[in-house]
């Protein structure tokens, strides 16, 4: 097995190939060496479903997009919609992340909650002060969508219309991937993971003995994507506060801090 090459991040995260990595910049410029892994793929699903939702958008308190694919799939479906920037503008939406409220806003919506960090803040958020009208909220999510945000809103008796928008599965390249940057630059000090689905779907790569986690930093991006790490076994040596370039790396510089002192 190849020695763990310093500050070499490997990043489990869905990528976009004609979209920047800020994460892999932001690392870059603070001393670190970043990979992206793609570890998942998506599929766009009830495209009708959800357009329809979306020329009836009046029948909606507000839309609830956390994450920038469940924004994609809005933008997918609302493609030859009347009117669609007016109805945009005039919709409150709620979202997860900077990264989600600026194609969000991209998109023509006007947004709520970009400091939330994770869907269970959000939610908390929305039930602080909710609209007032008693219509639904419109939630487009993924297939593997966490119950926390839908649950406390019920608890709430905040009503909410979900419609699986997107399909979560693993990228047919992850072990190829994985295997490849082994291989040519060495185990990575840290591995980073972004969802809960890509520690499910690098499990068997675990097993299988080609990603040994036990002789790696795993960070996980959010409450939910701990609890999944935790799941299994592994050691996690940090959370980042929010799902961002830069808390991502004051955790690494702090956890290379504390290794110098030890």
């Amino acid at each position: 097995m190849s020695e763990v090459k310093p500050k070499l991040v490997m990043l489990f995260k869905a990528t976009k190939e004609k979209e920047e990595d800020k994460f892999a910049k932001e690392l870059k410029n603070n001393g670190f060496e970043a990979v992206s892994i793609p570890v998942l793929s998506f599929t766009f699903v009830n495209h009708d479903q959800l357009k329809t939702h979306l020329q009836n958008l009046a029948d909606f308190s507000a839309i609830i997009l956390t994450s920038p694919r469940a924004v994609e799939a809005v933008v997918k479906a609302s493609e030859g919609l009347a009117d669609k920037g007016k109805k945009f503008s005039g919709m409150k939406c709620y979202v997860v992340g900077k990264a989600t409220g600026v194609l969000a806003k991209k998109a023509g919506f006007t947004t709520t909650g970009e400091e939330s960090g994770n869907a269970t803040e959000l939610a908390k958020l929305i039930s602080a002060d909710p609209p007032q009208d008693g219509k639904p909220f419109l939630y487009p999510c993924a297939d593997i969508r966490r119950d926390a945000l839908v649950q406390h809103l019920k608890e709430k008796e905040l009503a909410v219309e979900e419609i699986t928008a997107y399909e979560t599965k693993p990228n047919e390249a992850l072990e190829s991937s994985v295997k490849g940057v082994l291989d040519q630059q060495g185990l990575p000090e840290f591995a980073v993971f972004f969802s809960p689905s890509g520690v499910q779907y690098t499990e068997p790569l675990v097993k299988k003995g080609l990603l040994p986690l036990d002789k790696i930093k795993v960070i996980a991006l959010g409450p939910a994507t701990k609890l999944e790490v935790e799941a299994r076994g592994v050691t996690l040596h940090g959370v980042t506060a929010k799902p961002e370039p830069a808390s991502l790396v004051t955790l690494l510089k702090q956890e290379n801090v504390e290794e110098k002192k030890d």
